[in-house]
């Protein structure tokens, strides 16, 4: 059936079409290219302040009457262009632009286009995973599948001969390319593609110019979003005949026009619905009997009122209150039987209606506050106003740990979902968390119960005793499919009497807020762990040395009071697959040192909110010895002038020459200069 969206938001769609005539005559000055994604697509907004009506639907519904309304000639003849062989040389051309812009929608609108798949011989669409061991044995192995060769079939000799196009989807930096570039075969003369689509400007230009040479700067293609007056003249002329039957999927976005334009959509056909901006009053949730999704995330002035007639979307799949200002859910959500998403996560929701266990396709309960740099902080402020008549004396002390009269903060807990009554029977939970399971949140025994809830691979729990806390470690080791665990509490040292045949050898991350002084010794065997974050910890170094030998750790977050020794080493031999280290907030260390050998895959090193760093060579040293990197980013650690003019020299000379950034400013790197 024909799929049609109205969005109240900026036409980017129609900037997309219309650049679709502009990327085939680009790419036709030396020949074909196209990309792939699928049929129906929903672009995202572009930047302007001015939110406009569109319409959205099948390409081969839209696509001729666009067209014809917009620059009907330039895409017949851009077409015939397309089709002219050149002189034969392999092509390399690059698509570029900010994230949602529809890069990898332009590419398939115009790889579904069956004249110009006729002009290629065979043709594959890639997308690049990040993170990988062996760039170029994936890509390798993944283009032989994507073109139906036999394992043992070497993919150079196949492409050599013919013309392909392929297209290499979300390309993260020039090493993947440098390892991706080595699978094709170079000497092809048959007049074949390679589309490369990215975020990055350097990344597109590198691509093109080493697949290109001199013509390189004429094969990259910027996506942008159309001008407000075009989107606007060409919107009022096509827009409304579609059939309002055949609308179902609406959002609005800052919607400015008169409500009565709103009432008169037809919602009964609605199957989603997403709000941007403010809530509109005028809005009957009560007609859209058939809604699936409805994304409320960061709606203004949502109010619970807003949600009585919940339970009427018996239909209903998708929740989402992120963000908004909900402090209640009416009791009618128990008849949601086919809910499987709830997010009601950085909301004032504390607690749930009864008879949420009746719930029971839901697959994802997500609430309390999101896991972030500022967790600490979101606290301290939601403390401050949730508890004005009590008075701490110095709070922010308390909130990280360097008093012995602490406040609870983690277990006082008014920011964390109390568990429901019953959570046990959601057999089909796949993400729950934060949820909050300490002394009076009136699930007493449920943590015994969690053993129930087999399916299990994302938890996150706040507010645990130490007899709590041994209850959740004993059940956990009974959760064969838990991937990610965060905790959150005022003390972690329960972690440490953790019975260690229950520990979870299969966990791929692992995230701890609060005071913990000691990481246990068994955490050094978790080698699935890719990632790492830690809050309030308060660790020294003995404690950092158990996570040096995890041999899948790709991300070691070191957030606010996590660290509290003075200078922070990272010896020879040490995180051999480390791509990203984050340090912030460590108010009391002076030194990082980096040692040779350290480190030796790391590609981003954040060094943030540490003002205490000496300003010297000592203050952050070891830099060119990370022979990897990619990014150095110093931010926000007060006036460090002479160490910020060391950096920059050690970066200058660095073989891969990366880019540093001071605030929001990126400081330029000069060409590498000899040793």
């Amino acid at each position: 059936m024909l799929v049609a969206e109205l969005a109240f938001q900026e036409s980017d769609i129609i900037g997309r079409l219309k650049e679709k005539a502009e990327l085939i005559k680009l790419i036709s000055r030396s020949e074909p290219e196209p990309e792939p994604e699928e049929g129906h697509q929903v672009l995202q907004r572009g930047t302007s302040t001015s939110w406009l009506v569109t319409l959205i639907s099948w390409v081969d519904y839209m696509v001729p009457s666009i067209w014809e309304a917009s620059r009907p000639s330039p895409l017949p003849r851009a077409l015939r262009s397309f089709r002219r062989g050149g002189d034969g040389a392999l092509r390399v051309v690059s698509v570029w632009g900010m994230g949602g812009m529809g890069k990898s929608s332009l590419a398939r609108m115009v790889h579904n286009d069956p004249a110009l798949l006729d002009e290629f011989d065979c043709d594959a669409w890639v997308t690049v995973p990040h993170l990988l061991d062996n760039p170029e044995m994936w890509f390798r192995r993944r283009l032989r599948n994507e073109l139906g060769l036999a394992h043992d079939q070497n993919v150079q000799d196949y492409l050599r001969d013919k013309r392909y196009l392929v297209i290499v989807d979300d390309l993260l930096d020039t090493d993947e390319w440098e390892n991706i570039w080595q699978v094709f075969p170079h000497d092809n003369r048959k007049g074949s593609r390679i589309i490369v689509t990215t975020r990055r400007e350097d990344v597109a230009r590198h691509c093109t110019r080493e697949g290109n040479g001199a013509e390189g700067n004429e094969l990259i293609y910027k996506l942008e979003p159309l001008k407000e007056a075009e989107s606007m003249n060409l919107l009022c002329r096509k827009p409304y005949e579609v059939p309002q039957s055949k609308i179902r999927h609406l959002a609005v976005s800052r919607w400015k026009r008169r409500d009565e334009k709103l009432q008169s959509i037809d919602l009964a056909y609605i199957r989603s619905l997403t709000i941007f901006g403010e809530y509109p009053e005028s809005l009957n949730s009560q007609k859209m009997r058939l809604l699936r999704v409805l994304d409320l995330e960061d709606t203004i002035n949502l109010k619970n009122d807003d949600l009585k007639h919940i339970g009427d979307l018996r239909h209903l799949r998708y929740l989402g209150l992120r963000g908004t200002d909900i402090s209640n859910i009416p009791s009618s959500l128990q008849n949601l039987r086919y809910l499987e998403t709830l997010d009601i996560q950085d909301t004032q929701v504390t607690q749930l209606p009864g008879g949420v266990a009746k719930l029971e396709k839901l697959r994802y309960l997500l609430a309390g506050f999101k896991f972030t740099k500022d967790l600490l902080q979101k606290m301290r402020e939601s403390g401050t106003k949730n508890h004005e008549a009590i008075r701490f004396g110095n709070i922010e002390a308390c909130l990280c740990y360097n008093s012995s009269e602490c406040c609870k903060v983690f277990n006082v807990d008014e920011f964390s979902l109390r568990a429901p009554e019953g959570i046990e029977k959601l057999k089909n939970l796949h993400t729950l968390g934060a949820v909050n399971f300490g002394n009076g949140s009136g699930v007493a025994g449920s943590l015994k119960k969690l053993t129930n809830l087999s399916n299990l691979c994302k938890l996150g729990v706040t507010g645990l005793t130490g007899k709590e806390g041994n209850e959740l470690c004993n059940s956990i080791g009974e959760l064969s499919q838990l991937q990610r665990l965060e905790l959150r509490s005022d003390s972690l040292k329960f972690l440490g009497r953790w019975n260690e045949p229950l520990v979870p050898r299969h966990l791929v991350s692992l995230r701890l807020c609060g005071n913990l002084t000691r990481l246990p010794e068994w955490i050094s065997s978790l080698n699935s762990l890719v990632e790492v974050k830690l809050l309030g910890t308060r660790l020294e170094q003995g404690d950092i040395v158990r996570l040096e030998n995890l041999r899948n750790l790709a991300l070691l977050g070191l957030w606010e009071n996590s660290y509290i020794g003075d200078s922070l080493r990272f010896f020879t031999g040490t995180f051999p697959k480390l791509k990203f280290l984050d340090i912030e907030g460590l108010d009391k260390i002076k030194k990082v040192q980096i040692k040779k050998g350290a480190m030796p895959e790391l590609e981003q090193l954040w060094v943030n909110k540490c003002p205490s760093l000496h300003d010297d060579s000592s203050g952050l040293s070891g830099v060119p010895y990370l022979l990897n990197l990619n990014e150095l980013l110093l931010k926000k650690c007060g006036d460090k002038e002479d160490l910020i003019n060391i950096l920059q020299r050690q970066v200058n000379r660095h073989k891969k020459r990366p880019r540093f950034y001071i605030g929001k400013s990126i400081l330029q790197t000069n060409p590498a200069l000899p040793s």
